[in-house]
């Protein structure tokens, strides 16, 4: 595979959550459930829940800040925003200009995309998609849900399911073979039944009688959905590393939609892998639609979890039916600020090294002559001295070289060598400390 292409990487990645946390005891206290009934079914413990007047925009634009603050870079710097949510703060102005706005982003275009649960991964390869397009584009992706204000909680099937997040990730055209190398996306219609929000859009404007019949809360079909996703998360992770060239093997993490633990159990079954392949936070945050992706994507990266060079996957299945899917070569992103702030503390050190190396040898040198004025002088000591006090050397040092060495020679070869040594590993210990700087951004 041509490596020189252009493709769209992920250079820094963010995600907010809810300070308020939900767990299944609360929820015994609400509905008609016990902790081991919701986490043998589930894997939940516990969720999120934002807080009074808390949007799907603030959260999503927390999220972003993250991501740009790991990027190394500013809101103005964006070219376009695309969120993903079915959960946004109005039909209309979309959550995208709002976001824009508490941002202050002024040079950027967007828009709402609605895919449910494989929403984010949607964004993903459409914001691939512009780059590879232009690559001068920059391209902030975001999903974010307050998945709570839409749950029944006299449903006790499926109030234990949902929780609120944000989570968000930049994109930058690179060519070092990093980024999105294959895509797979898709719909069915036909299992719309499946996971709907039955009223307040045009086929059911909201009314008294909705509002009476709780039509306004989400409604999930558990069986059929669990169905659907523990085949079609399968297929999607194998055809989509058909289309990129590669294998299983190959495969460093699986970043899944977290739906359910039993899903995500049976789909490692089903692609013969082991669970530790699979990224899972869903015990703790449990299914937050769109945002969920994103947000194990951040808490991986920040995790040490994805690794310069590793390959990932990212796939998602829900509402509409929807799936979506994505193959990436992550690669940490070093701006230039950074490389520069690495040359000169590397060539720096180097100056030290080379100028300690030239007293080292002065000092040797120095030591010679002053044993060869002891030789030939009756005031040996005052000699000696008199010697080192013009010399760039004290005498301490001059006695600590006769004590490496029986002459000069051998102890200016013996500090030559410990200086190259020191050299090296220094140099050694600045590659490290700046790689680890750099996986600290958290930046894929």
């Amino acid at each position: 595979m041509n490596s020189k292409k252009t493709r769209a990487a992920i250079v820094g990645t963010g995600s907010c959550l809810p300070d308020r946390v939900l767990n299944n005891h609360d929820l015994e206290k609400m509905v008609e459930t016990s902790d081991e009934w919701i986490f043998t079914r589930t894997g939940i413990r516990e969720r999120r829940v934002a807080a009074e007047g808390q949007t799907t925009s603030d959260l999503g634009a927390e999220a972003a800040r993250r991501a740009l603050k790991a990027a190394e870079l500013t809101p103005d710097d964006l070219t376009l925003i695309i969120t993903a949510t079915i959960t946004p703060d109005f039909v209309f102005p979309s959550t995208s200009c709002l976001i824009q706005n508490k941002l202050g982003a002024h040079n950027t275009g967007g828009f709402d995309l609605s895919a449910a649960c494989a929403g984010f991964v949607y964004a993903t390869i459409m914001g691939a998609r512009f780059i590879e397009a232009d690559p001068t584009q920059t391209v902030l992706v975001i999903g974010a849900e307050t998945l709570t204000r839409f749950t029944d909680y006299t449903d006790r099937s499926s109030c234990i399911l949902f929780g609120d997040g944000a989570g968000a990730a930049v994109m930058r055209a690179t060519s070092d073979g990093r980024g999105v190398m294959a895509s797979e996306y898709g719909v069915d219609g036909s299992g719309g039944e499946f996971m709907k929000l039955p009223a307040g859009g045009s086929a059911l404007p909201a009314s008294a009688e909705t509002v009476a019949k709780r039509l306004h809360y989400m409604q999930v079909n558990g069986r059929e959905t669990f169905r659907f996703a523990v085949v079609k998360m399968a297929d999607l992770v194998t055809e989509t590393l058909e289309k990129s060239g590669l294998t299983m093997d190959d495969v460093a993490l699986i970043v899944p939609h977290q739906v359910n633990s039993r899903i995500l159990t049976a789909a490692a079954e089903r692609l013969n892998i082991s669970m530790d392949k699979l990224y899972c936070n869903i015990d703790r945050f449990g299914n937050t639609s769109a945002a969920s992706v994103p947000i194990a994507l951040d808490e991986a990266v920040r995790n040490g979890r994805i690794k310069t060079g590793d390959v990932i996957v990212l796939v998602a299945f829900g509402g509409g039916l929807s799936w979506s899917s994505a193959v990436i070569r992550c690669g940490f992103f070093i701006n230039y600020s950074s490389l520069l702030l690495y040359s000169f503390w590397s060539h720096f050190f180097c100056f030290l090294c080379f100028v300690s190396c030239f007293c080292c040898w002065f000092c040797c040198f120095s030591w010679f002559n002053c044993c060869f004025c002891c030789w030939f002088c009756c005031c040996c000591w005052f000699n000696c001295c008199f010697c080192c006090w013009f010399c760039c050397c004290c005498w301490f040092n001059c006695c600590l070289c006769r004590w490496f060495c029986c002459c000069w020679f051998c102890s200016f070869c013996f500090c030559c060598w410990f200086y190259s040594c020191f050299f090296s590993l220094g140099r050694s210990f600045l590659n490290f400390f700046f790689l680890v700087l750099s996986a600290n951004r958290n930046q894929t």
